[in-house]
């Protein structure tokens, strides 16, 4: 029998190993089964301390000139980059194009509270535990370290303007936002680099409660969602309750803690860009008229739907568990292929126009 999850639990056990004396513990690429794949894509970067970050690129196309020849549709953008619009989040604040927010540098928060079975993360990095090369470092220096990769990637040519914490779940601490957004004002460079981030929507009543007892500041969203050069990422994991379990790990229980996470950082004013990871084509169309009617309309065509890709630590766990890779992938494709055709079904129907039609990162802007 399977043990189901309970994010909010576990979000507090975890929080607790990835956060201690203000350091955030943080993933060794070198030590793990990411890096094979990190090593078929170019631009990666051993970071400034040993090999706690690495540097991509979001966009592996430059879709910029497609659009402004387009003139008018932002849908003439090829469909699966717009999966990916990560590089035009900074343009309505920061200003310049989308090519300028193209380059990103990563770092990684050695825990998560939820178990994907699609998650590009071995299970070593997201385990919480100081093993497999992991070590702890402060805002400023992994900031630092940033600085020194931009500088070393300037001197090549390439500009690295986006600064990016992963994970594992970076919700389970805020306060490596916060610290980041301060550090770079500080330091003069607010209006210069963006700070990405993402969050699974499983730790909002975990931050309640942490902010209720003092465990963590009770205005820490509030005051990230001033800094105009923050974008996060937040991902439903399901539109029902059975696919969202089957999709996280957790008790299906669990579904709708996706919602109040979503309402605490939405109302808080910060720019979250919701995606949906392999939803259930059958349920997606309720699913969407439930975040509509709780957000607005303005949900339908701000939902992205996120493929899933068989990385090879993905692989690997699948195989381990003794589940059909072939089949899984087709799967996941299948849901995917259905599942944006359904949203542009419903965004026509809704209103009045395509899936991704809108820009969502204009209407975030206008929203928060």
């Amino acid at each position: 029998m399977i043990n189901l999850i309970n994010s909010i639990k576990l979000a507090d056990y975890r929080r607790n190993e990835v956060y201690k004396d203000g350091k955030l513990l943080l993933s060794n690429f070198s030590e793990s089964e990411q890096m094979l794949d990190l090593e078929k894509t170019k631009g990666n970067v051993q970071g400034a301390v040993e090999d706690f970050y690495r540097v991509k690129t979001n966009i592996k196309a430059d879709p910029w000139n497609t659009y402004m020849q387009s003139g008018d549709s932002f849908e003439t953008r090829d469909g699966k980059l717009l999966m990916f619009d990560f590089d035009w989040w900074p343009v309505p604040d920061m200003g310049g194009q989308p090519e300028n927010w193209n380059e990103v540098f990563i770092y990684q928060l050695k825990g998560c509270n939820i178990a994907c079975p699609f998650c590009f993360v071995d299970k070593f990095n997201n385990n919480g535990k100081v093993d497999h090369g992991a070590k702890y470092f402060t805002s400023e220096e992994i900031v630092d370290a940033f600085l020194k990769v931009r500088a070393e990637k300037k001197a090549q040519g390439v500009d690295i303007n986006v600064f990016r914490a992963s994970g594992g779940e970076p919700s389970l601490v805020p306060e490596q936002w916060l610290n980041g957004l301060k550090i770079f004002k500080e330091r003069g460079l607010d209006s210069e680099v963006y700070f990405q981030s993402d969050t699974n929507l499983l730790t909002g009543t975990a931050l309640e409660s942490w902010m209720k007892d003092g465990n963590m500041d009770a205005d820490v969203f509030k005051q990230i969602a001033e800094y105009k050069n923050f974008g996060l990422l937040s991902c439903f994991k399901g539109t029902d309750p059975v696919n969202f379990s089957e999709n996280s790990g957790c008790n299906p229980e669990m579904f709708l803690e996706q919602f109040y996470s979503f309402n605490l950082l939405a109302k808080s004013g910060i720019k979250v860009y919701p995606h949906l990871v392999n939803p259930n084509p059958k349920t997606l169309e309720g699913f969407m008229d439930k975040l509509a009617k709780e957000y607005g309309d303005e949900m339908y065509g701000m939902v992205h739907i996120f493929s899933i890709g068989m990385y090879g630590s993905v692989k690997g766990r699948l195989e381990r568990a003794g589940v059909d890779v072939e089949q899984k992938t087709q799967e996941w494709k299948d849901n995917n292929v259905r599942g944006q055709e359904l949203l542009e079904e419903i965004c026509q129907k809704r209103l009045g126009m395509g899936y991704k039609k809108m820009k969502r990162f204009e209407v975030i802007r206008d929203l928060f």
